[in-house]
């Protein structure tokens, strides 16, 4: 193989190195969004269910006030 053969050989491997760590970053740049929407979805159920419970909690409260 020639001189320039090796430089374009080693380019290309260069090159599917770059593509690669390129897809992994941009894999773990979406796992890393995945997480914390699931994180903000697991705060929004939460939020949602302490709001029922201080419906219900002021709820029983009124009807004792109407007794």
């Amino acid at each position: 193989m020639t001189d320039f053969g090796k430089v374009i050989e080693s380019l290309h491997q260069l090159l599917d190195i770059r593509k690669q760590q390129v897809f992994e970053e941009i894999n773990d740049q979406k796992k890393r969004r995945c997480l914390a929407l699931q994180k903000q979805h697991e705060d929004v159920q939460k939020i949602v269910k302490d709001s029922e419970i201080l419906e219900l909690v002021a709820k029983e409260m009124l009807l004792k006030d109407d007794l």
